[in-house]
């Protein structure tokens, strides 16, 4: 159902969540599970106009469906991936007790380890990954992911106390004008940050925005338990600001958003959120034909998805293997365009599978490979150029950074459409990363030197794009051992126009080749000029 006073835009997508046989010639029957476009509203707000997966079109009734929603990443501040027992221990051996961290085991491979703060001490527990779930070891619970294992931990199992000192909401020991020069900038209201008390040590404070100001409530902490006007008490900061979140309560206003530390953090995201979504659709309704291809998480099949065909990615590790899937599924959620892959559903159970378009085509790389010049047209290059750089700029009005921009990671469908997919390493907004291993030949200098991404490295990616385009499926700089590549790229080295390319293209190639990040076009500039180039060639 939608919200109260809410109207679906043209291009919703809704799911069914009951069964509706129609009672006339205009209405559109569905089933639950279905997937509908929403096409127009009515003027009565419990009717729509929708077109199904086969194209048909007819009414539905707006109480027997929800809208899809996104699903977003959860940050997981407390995660600090492969650091030894000793820097656990140094960085906690001086904090409150019940303040934690988790990192990948060091002596079991694909397990856990939970370092805490306790008595002056630091207590580690091995986190066990078997049969898909998680437990800490002497416990009884099991978990299905580390989100779910520190939210439990956090509120009742480990009695932690004070592991919300890593939440992205609370800052620290910062002054109050210093947070009050964070918050004034932005000052919507509900906008908060907690942060130990300059006045009271051991006490917390509360800083909110409204009207323009930011109000500041002292968080006392006393026989264990926290509260702001010593009538309503809580465990922890997690469960005070989850009241104030749904309930101002005596504040100026409910919590909206928090205002978040800086700094990059890992980020996880649950099956549940999927579900809620509508984003889960019955493995029964889904059919393995033949097996394609073998992705990074697993096999991919060409499927059957309520008679339209799909392609089916399935994952069997249900472990780290498989936030970096459901990552990827989270970020296509968010994501509506004609040249990017859609994403259709999720399938639990053993086996999660990511169920998606299917491209009958295969990659660019392998098409142009196959093809060569004898079939392939300058008109086909431009065309699969300007479909490439409409999603991306689409991509760079989201702040969103592809990070592996390459041929092999644009499909081409029937109709000769090329297509985006591969979001498994996409982010949001310019950011750092550490470590990972990334395709050297076609990432921006910035980015392996410093590990920073952002929009303009994806610009310099569909650079080489390009070249990999018009010389019909060569892997970049042949002529260059890898090794030699960034050292020739840095020194000026530029790649030769392809044969045959337009002068116009390589000109692009070029300006995306710059060693100034600031200085490369952005996708939505290089668009305009490959519009005109596409009604130019014939």
């Amino acid at each position: 159902n939608s919200a109260p006073g809410e109207v679906w835009k043209e291009g919703t997508d809704v799911i069914a969540t009951y069964n509706f046989p129609g009672s006339s010639p205009e209405d559109l029957p569905f089933k639950k599970g279905d997937v509908i476009k929403i096409i127009s509203n009515t003027k009565d707000s419990n009717w729509y106009k929708g077109r199904n997966s086969q194209g048909k079109e007819g009414m539905i009734p707006a109480p027997y469906v929800q809208k899809r929603k996104e699903v977003h990443l959860q940050k997981m501040p407390w995660f600090h991936g492969r650091i030894t027992r000793e820097e656990a221990e140094h960085l906690l051996v001086e904090k409150n007790d019940g303040v934690f961290l988790i990192r990948d085991s060091v002596h079991f491979q694909g397990d856990f380890t939970l370092s805490i703060a306790f008595q002056g001490k630091v207590e580690h527990y091995r986190i066990i990954a078997k049969h898909n779930m998680l437990e800490v070891d002497g416990g009884e619970c099991l978990f299905e992911n580390l989100i779910q294992l520190v939210k439990v931990a956090m509120l009742y199992c480990l009695g932690i106390q004070n592991g919300d000192m890593s939440l992205l909401w609370f800052h620290g020991k910062i002054k109050r004008e210093d947070s009050e020069k964070l918050l004034e900038p932005w000052t919507p209201d509900g906008l908060f940050l907690v942060r130990e008390s300059a006045n009271y040590p051991g006490d917390f404070t509360l800083s909110v925005c409204h009207r323009g100001k930011v109000e500041h409530y002292r968080i006392i902490y006393a026989q264990n338990k926290m509260t702001i006007d010593e009538e309503s008490f809580f465990e922890n900061l997690v469960q005070l600001v989850e009241h104030y979140t749904l309930d101002a309560d005596g504040l100026c206003t409910r919590l909206i958003q928090p205002l978040q530390k800086k700094g990059d953090a890992f980020s996880a995201v649950q099956m549940d959120d999927f579900e809620a979504g509508g984003w889960v659709i019955p493995s029964r309704d889904l059919q393995e034909i033949e097996l394609i291809g073998h992705g990074e998480f697993g096999d991919v099949y060409k499927g059957l998805y309520k008679n339209q065909f799909v392609a089916i990615k399935q994952l069997k590790d249900k472990n780290r293997a498989a936030q970096a899937f459901l990552k990827e599924a989270s970020v296509m959620t968010n994501l509506r365009h004609p040249n990017l892959v859609q994403m259709i559903g999720i399938v639990k159970g053993d086996m999660i599978k990511l169920v998606t378009e299917f491209m009958g085509k295969g990659n660019l790389v392998e098409y142009l490979r196959s093809r060569g010049r004898s079939v392939i047209r300058k008109k086909d290059q431009i065309d699969f150029a300007t479909d490439t750089c409409s999603a991306m700029a689409y991509l760079e009005s989201k702040t969103l950074v592809h990070r592996d921009l390459a041929a092999r990671n644009i499909l081409i469908n029937a109709d000769n459409c090329a297509k985006v997919s591969d979001f498994g390493l996409a982010k949001y907004g310019d950011f750092n990363t550490e470590g990972g291993k990334f395709p050297i030949k076609w990432t921006a200098p910035e980015a392996l030197r410093d590990n920073k991404f952002s929009n303009k490295s994806d610009v310099w990616s569909f650079g080489i794009l390009l070249w990999e385009l018009y010389s019909f499926g060569r892997v970049p700089y042949p002529r260059i051992p890898l090794q030699d590549v960034v050292v020739h790229v840095n020194g000026g080295y530029r790649m030769e126009s392809p044969e045959g390319c337009p002068a116009e293209v390589y000109q692009i190639m070029l300006k995306a080749w710059n060693l100034d990040p600031d200085k490369r076009p952005m996708f939505k500039d290089i668009l305009v000029e490959l519009d005109n180039l596409r009604c130019t060639t014939v």
